[in-house]
């Protein structure tokens, strides 16, 4: 989310980063292993306490069924605007960008799971994202769907390589081995006093 502001607004000309958001899924997401939406809305809060502009949005993980990222943005853009007007600032029209690893951009090849409508709405204020090892980001920036909207895909600088996952965290805790310094401590703390993930194999 760093990397994503520092872009914004050296990089974007005529945009200025004023907040940022983590949405946790909701349970109706079932994914195999997923922790529950309070424990994982929880650890998300904690991990940004510090942070003087990125929040937790209770919005997605609060729904009884599954939402797509569409409407969670679309919310989000929602709520922005509202407290914008509310405070008499001269921007009333925010441009709310999705911060994504570049797997996630892979997965807009699969029109069953993103069709173009929500695709569309999404990439219309943008897609900021971040490489990921083992995806080829130019392959998936190149892909022939995403080929109109290039301009709204925004690759983030590779500066620091960080092979960090929530994948690798869970395995870590199911081999009980130590995740001290990959997580915030405060999650990490979290995770340990709940037991969460102690019988995790991915």
């Amino acid at each position: 989310m760093e990397a994503a502001r520092d872009y914004v607004n050296t990089d974007i000309p005529n945009h200025q980063v004023i907040g940022g958001f983590l949405s946790p899924v909701g349970d109706a997401y079932e994914k195999a292993g997923l922790e529950s939406s309070k424990n994982r809305g929880k650890m998300v809060s904690e991990a940004v306490l510090s942070s003087p502009w990125i929040s937790v949005s209770t919005w997605e993980m609060d729904q009884d069924l599954w939402t797509p990222t569409k409407r969670v943005i679309e919310h989000i853009r929602m709520t922005v605007s509202e407290e914008l007007r509310c405070k008499g600032a001269p921007i009333t029209d925010p441009r709310c960008m999705l911060v994504c690893g570049g797997d996630l951009l892979w997965g807009f090849s699969d029109s069953e799971v993103w069709v173009d409508d929500d695709l569309q709405a999404i990439l219309t204020d943008g897609v900021l994202v971040m490489p990921r090892d083992g995806t080829d980001i130019d392959q998936v920036v190149g892909m022939k769907r995403l080929e109109r909207y290039r301009d709204a895909i925004f690759v983030l600088p590779y500066d620091c390589p960080n092979a960090v996952s929530s994948t690798l965290v869970r395995r870590l805790i199911g081999e009980r081995k130590s995740i001290r310094y990959l997580v915030p401590d405060r999650v990490r703390e979290y995770i340990e006093a709940n037991g969460l993930y102690s019988n995790s194999s991915d």
